[in-house]
C-alpha cells in the first residue's frame, strides 16, 4: 500500500507488534528487504508533521485549562510560562 493510501484513522489490514512494521509494512504485513530512503523520509517528515500538530493542540488544551482553572496570582505563583510560549525555544 503506497503511503499516499493511507486514511488517519483506519484499520491496518494486519495486526503490528512495533513501530517498524506499523510505518514501513506493506498491506500484507510484509516488511520490504531493504528500506526505500524516499519513502523513510516522506513518511519521517510525516510524521514530524503529526507530533508537532499534536503537541501544540496539547499545549492549548493545557493553557486552556490553565486559564479556566487557575487564577492570575495562582499562575503567577506557580511560575507558569507566558501564553505563546512552549518553554522549548532556544534563549
Amino acid at each position: 500500500m503506497p503511503v499516499t493510501d493511507v486514511v488517519v484513522g483506519a484499520a491496518l489490514p494486519f495486526e503490528c507488534s512495533n513501530i517498524q512494521e506499523f510505518l514501513f509494512a506493506d498491506e500484507n504485513g510484509k516488511l520490504p528487504p531493504e528500506p526505500d530512503m524516499r519513502v523513510v523520509d516522506k513518511i519521517f517528515a510525516e510524521y514530524s508533521k503529526v507530533m508537532n500538530i499534536m503537541y501544540e493542540k496539547l499545549r492549548n488544551m493545557y493553557n486552556l485549562y490553565l486559564t479556566k482553572f487557575l487564577t492570575a496570582e495562582q499562575r503567577k505563583e506557580l511560575q507558569l510560562l507566558p501564553e505563546g510560549t512552549s518553554g522549548l525555544e532556544e534563549g
